[in-house]
């Protein structure tokens, strides 16, 4: 298992023409296009509030360990890191834009065929379904969380989320950031030291994506396989209809739309 590379953040700072061109925003923090070491990259920065709180580290923590315990061709993968006391910053191939930015015509590409969006249900359908026979549920499945490849296959991406089993965390190869002890040991003196080795990839806040989430996700909780199935499957129906899940306070989203017409 190869080592997930360190960066300084001068070295990020650099890479991305000092945060210069901000291609995403998200709950974490921005994503920032840079080059590094002559490759273009996606550079997640977490902000302030993320980057000093236990949720946040977790998120972290949750990136690093997915990207060490699942190796597949549709999901995008952690290629470096940055940690300096709250500064977090995490490192991506560059890819075109997400699924969301295309089925909902923010920016020139034209409108996807209807052939192209059946093959990226089955490309996700069919990664998930080996995400999940490896021990790892996303736990936040939703367009915006799928980048487009140039020859428009789906990637997953955003794994901060994710549940992984326990006997994946387990493994002494795990590169893991610094703070993880430090977590760990403050799990173990709240008086369950048989968790603590995993007790910090599991803070968490509500799990999912208003219009995504499973209802029985409550906070606190982790996702499940069948929460993932849930969210893929509004995933899908945003994919072949052209609905986003929700459009707007007192209208009707598309669970509701779709539940409406088959009863």
């Amino acid at each position: 298992m190869s080592p997930i590379p360190s960066y300084t953040p001068e070295q990020l700072t650099q890479a991305t023409a000092d945060w210069s061109t901000c291609i995403g925003k998200g709950g974490y923090g921005d994503v920032f296009a840079g080059k590094l070491s002559g490759q273009e990259v996606a550079v997640k920065r977490m902000n302030n509030a993320a980057g000093t709180s236990p949720v946040g580290h977790a998120a972290f923590e949750r990136e690093m360990l997915v990207s060490q315990v699942l190796t597949h061709d549709s999901v995008v993968p952690v290629i470096g890191f940055s940690q300096q006391g709250s500064s977090r910053c995490l490192v991506y191939p560059l890819h075109q834009g997400s699924l969301e930015d295309r089925l909902h015509r923010r920016g020139p590409a034209p409108v996807l065929r209807q052939a192209i969006r059946l093959r990226i249900a089955a490309d996700l359908a069919s990664t998930l379904q080996a995400m999940h026979a490896k021990g790892v549920v996303h736990g936040d499945v939703k367009a915006g969380n799928v980048l487009l490849t140039t020859e428009l296959r789906g990637l997953f991406t955003d794994f901060g989320q994710a549940h992984v089993q326990p006997e994946l965390c387990e493994t002494s190869e795990l590169q893991r950031p610094s703070e993880r002890d430090t977590l760990a040991r403050d799990a173990g003196a709240a008086g369950d030291s048989g968790a603590a080795a995993t007790r910090p990839v599991e803070t968490r806040n509500r799990c999912g994506t208003e219009g995504y989430r499973a209802p029985e996700l409550e906070p606190g909780t982790a996702p499940t396989a069948a929460s993932d199935i849930f969210s893929l499957g509004t995933l899908l129906l945003e994919l072949l209809s052209g609905m986003q899940p929700m459009t707007g306070r007192g209208r009707p989203g598309l669970p509701e739309t779709v539940h409406g017409r088959v009863l």
